[in-house]
């Protein structure tokens, strides 16, 4: 990835927390934010140590966990719902 100081700075340190954790479970929606975090999660503690929790609700789109799987399954992590 390819990022200003300031904003690479901000992602490593994002990782190093992450690291510090060895295991994380990440509350997925497939946005912007929890795909940062979970891509993040990754590169810290690889796929096997992440795994993604996705939550289904009537205020979420009926496709939005179909989405979520491909994008989570594209990342390398397993899911839960």
């Amino acid at each position: 990835m390819n990022l200003p100081d300031e904003l690479a700075a901000k992602y490593n340190l994002l990782k190093e927390t992450i690291l510090k954790l060895g295991k994380v479970g990440i509350a997925f929606s497939g946005g912007v934010d929890s795909t940062l975090l979970l891509k993040a999660a990754i590169e810290a503690i690889g796929h096997e140590n992440v795994k993604a929790y996705h939550v289904t609700s009537e205020l979420q789109y009926s496709d939005q966990e179909h989405i979520t799987g491909e994008l989570a399954e594209e990342l390398g992590v397993s899911t839960d719902n």
